[in-house]
């Protein structure tokens, strides 16, 4: 089996995830810059602590958008707009196609290491209790786990078909426990 391959798509994808959340804060940060918020702190004052002291960098860059948007309405509408769509199609990108993708890939991987369902998706405290269910809130795309898994897959057809079809009755019968 070629799990090099399947386990280095693994790593670009989370790769991927990675680069597409800072993009994502990156448009989020320039709107924020533009309506006047200074960005740059973190949620730990929130815990009761004081506020960090202002980075001078990230302050600077704030007045200068603030400036600019003062100065240029109609272009510091049509900024924010394009940044906001920008965000939203990446989030989007992200949390939909990419998610669902790298779900996919790593149960192929798993499939074809001969781990068993119930180990790659349940809920730990759950299996602690002798509850078997998955801890997902959507059910896999078993088809395109099957197409990543037979692409890797070096044995024959009729071998992969009975692994294939013994690992997916025992995901299904676990999947049945999750989504009553």
């Amino acid at each position: 089996m070629d799990l090099v391959n399947l386990k280095t798509r693994v790593k670009i994808q989370a790769d991927s995830a990675r680069h597409t959340r800072e993009a994502e804060r990156h448009c989020l940060n320039n709107t924020r810059r533009v309506r006047g918020r200074v960005v740059g702190y973190s949620k730990k004052h929130q815990k009761g602590k004081e506020k960090p002291p202002i980075d001078e960098k990230q302050e600077k860059k704030t007045v200068k958008a603030v400036t600019w948007a003062r100065e240029h309405p109609e272009d510091a509408i049509k900024f924010l707009d394009t940044e906001e769509a920008k965000f939203w199609g990446l989030h989007r990108f992200r949390t939909h196609i990419l998610r669902k993708e790298s779900r996919a890939t790593l149960l192929a991987y798993g499939f074809l290491r001969g781990v068993p369902y119930v180990r790659m998706e349940s809920d730990e405290k759950a299996a602690e209790e002798g509850k078997i269910q998955s801890s997902c809130y959507e059910y896999p795309d078993f088809e395109r786990v099957q197409q990543l898994a037979r692409r890797f897959f070096d044995g024959g057809n009729n071998a992969f078909n009975d692994a294939w079809g013994k690992w997916q009755t025992e995901a299904k019968r676990v999947l049945e426990k999750t989504f009553v």
